[in-house]
């Protein structure tokens, strides 16, 4: 999702067009982002993190990765939603960031691992949908038999239940199949290109936050 779809408008000088210049093999893993806040925040729901964040503006100080991370960029689209404006934390990892917070997630379906933690449409944000996916590729202009081939290796590896097993147990899920194939992929990719070029336009830029 950052190299292939994100990349186009975080990256002005990208070598490559993740439109053109492959050729997909489908989604293998999807995973959610989740929100978090310190134990003892005020708010203890998306509902009330989305008033308290519009009540307290550049009081209210939100953590991410890195300009242009994914993290980042799902800041920049909830407060977007949001309509409020808080001020950018950047840290250098995760976890530094996790240790300075010490909820609701940005999927379309709660996640096994975390079943109490409602998605961000029970929260009243249903447009909130950011899940990180992973797929393979291949250099663009492959034969189009060894493109089948590998296509179809692809489909019947997430389709076995230990595939399924271990990502299920690191958080992700296998994808539907209307959603995991290679065409889908670049239906996918062009999709996200447009979505996070909005944002980062509305923005003004992923250096200005």
């Amino acid at each position: 999702m950052g190299t292939h779809a994100a990349s186009i408008s975080t990256n002005p000088k990208l070598p490559y067009d993740p439109r053109t210049d492959f050729d997909y093999l489908g989604i293998r893993l999807v995973t959610p982002n989740i929100m978090i806040v310190r134990k003892g925040f005020p708010a203890n729901t998306l509902e009330e993190f989305v008033a308290y964040a519009k009540a307290k503006g550049k009081d209210l100080k939100m953590g991410h990765n890195g300009a242009g991370s994914l993290a980042h960029l799902t800041c920049l689209f909830f407060f977007q939603l949001a309509g409020a404006e808080p001020t950018y934390v950047v840290y250098r990892g995760f976890g530094q960031t996790i240790n300075d917070i010490l909820s609701g997630v940005a999927a379309v379906e709660r996640t096994p691992l975390l079943p109490d933690v409602p998605t961000s449409k029970e929260g009243g944000m249903p447009e909130f949908v950011v899940e990180s996916w992973l797929g393979l590729y291949a250099p663009k202009g492959l034969p189009p038999e060894i493109l089948e081939k590998l296509r179809e290796a692809v489909a019947v590896a997430l389709e076995h239940p230990l595939v399924q097993t271990r990502f299920s147990e690191i958080g992700g899920r296998v994808p539907k199949m209307e959603d995991r194939g290679g065409d889908r992929m670049l239906e996918i990719v062009k999709r996200d290109v447009v979505r996070w070029g909005e944002v980062v336009n509305k923005a003004g830029g992923v250096d200005a936050k």
